[in-house]
């Protein structure tokens, strides 16, 4: 028994210890980055059909938080910006409709990534990872159609990403993001009356929330720091 006892007494020891480091003397690794954005639009004028392929160049700067292999906090700021035409729709009705609008949005976004693979782990043939990505933003819109507006909002983006690591310092990704903009006025669109012509269509229809996408080519640098406790115990 007084063996046991021994034997129970320094194991505990030992799981405190081995407890108490790796609680305190893990690595943090913080990324800083910046990422080339295109932005798309889907709304009102175009919900049948978003604008993923046309042109609305952007840009974002972010920080990132690992918490740990999988688990990943980021804030970022974006500018990106919108656009749609009629002219350049593929339905007649669209073309004859004539309506257009430009923006440009400016996002504060929170997200949380979750990593499927420890793709900075051991393993040197893994330097690659599939994320998923979701959260909740704000952003400022400045509207330019018939007239111009300028809008607060709050947003909802969900996506999913690729991450490379090139070194020990230096990332690369993919993303795509997609935002929930929670009204119907993003495009200075609402509910326009049917127009006095035999097609009878719309302008608008309050029935759909507007969305807009962020496409991202990202690059990051890494910082590690190791926390050690200051004081050990006796």
């Amino acid at each position: 028994m007084l063996i046991n006892r021994i034997l129970f007494k320094k194991a505990a020891i030992a799981a405190f210890f081995i407890f108490y480091y790796s609680s305190f003397s893990f690595s943090q690794i913080k990324e800083f980055g910046f990422g080339l954005v295109n932005g798309a639009y889907k709304g009102s004028l175009n919900y049948n059909s978003p604008s993923l392929f046309q042109l609305n160049p952007g840009i974002n700067l972010f920080y990132r938080y690992n918490k740990s292999e999988f688990l990943v906090y980021r804030t970022q700021f974006c500018y990106t910006s919108l656009s749609y035409s009629d002219k350049s729709n593929y339905n007649p009705l669209n073309q004859k409709r004539n309506l257009s609008f430009k923006s440009n949005v400016l996002d504060l976004d929170f997200l949380v990534e979750y990593n499927f693979i420890d793709f900075r782990g051991k393993n040197e043939r893994i330097h690659w990872t599939p994320y998923l990505v979701g959260g909740l933003g704000g952003f400022l819109t400045s509207i330019k159609s018939d007239e111009s507006l300028i809008k607060l909002g709050i947003c909802m983006p969900v996506g999913v990403g690729l991450k490379f690591q090139l070194n020990k310092k230096a990332n690369f990704g993919l993303e795509f993001l997609a935002k929930k903009s929670f009204m119907d006025k993003f495009d200075n669109v609402t509910n326009y009356p049917k127009i006095n012509d035999p097609n009878e269509y719309q302008g608008g229809d309050a029935n759909y929330k507007d969305w807009y996408y962020a496409t991202s080519l990202w690059f990051s640098y890494t910082l590690y720091q190791v926390n050690c406790p200051s004081n050990h115990p006796k």
